[in-house]
């Protein structure tokens, strides 16, 4: 068999290897970490705010949110409760680690949070812990998931959100 047989597969081969080897897209990672940093801020605001318009340009259309009460919460559901329970809420948040993805595309955080706030009349203080994920949508961050742990259960946990 002469050389000449192999010439296509060889040319196949070299192809491959030179697309693997092009340039690939070169993601500012503190820049990104900057701007899921200030989704997280904004994001608090609007909470401690009760301003769900604003919370949910922060949040994919299909976010997810679990509670330290066991429970998925979706904008509605969280405004229920907060508008039936939660008054002069204060977020101070500690703690924020954000990783992203090699890709550019996903990212997660952890953070701390302490809240005060009046809970069915009577003052609070609740710390938290957090875990929330992010996707990057034409290159705005987006919140898609939010999970929520108390360090000590803050009311009475009997209070829940009915959930569709």
């Amino acid at each position: 068999m002469s050389y000449k047989s192999y010439l296509p597969a060889i040319m196949v081969v070299l192809i491959l290897i030179l697309i693997g080897c092009g340039e690939r897209k070169k993601v500012d990672v503190e820049a990104e970490k900057t701007k899921i940093d200030s989704v997280i801020t904004a994001f608090n605001s609007a909470v401690e705010q009760q301003d769900w318009e604003t919370l949910s340009k922060y949040v994919s259309d299909d976010w997810t949110h679990y509670s330290h009460l066991g429970t998925k919460w979706s904008i509605d559901e969280m405004r229920g409760f907060f508008a039936q329970h939660i008054k002069d809420h204060t977020i101070n948040l500690s703690n924020k680690k954000i990783e992203i993805s090699e890709s550019g595309d996903l990212a997660w955080a952890t953070f701390d949070e302490n809240t005060s706030l009046t809970f069915d009349g009577n003052p609070a203080n609740i710390n938290a812990i957090f875990t929330a994920i992010f996707k990057n949508q034409n290159g705005e961050w987006e919140m898609v998931h939010l999970h929520r742990s108390a360090e000590k259960p803050p009311m009475d946990t009997t209070s829940t959100v009915t959930t569709k």
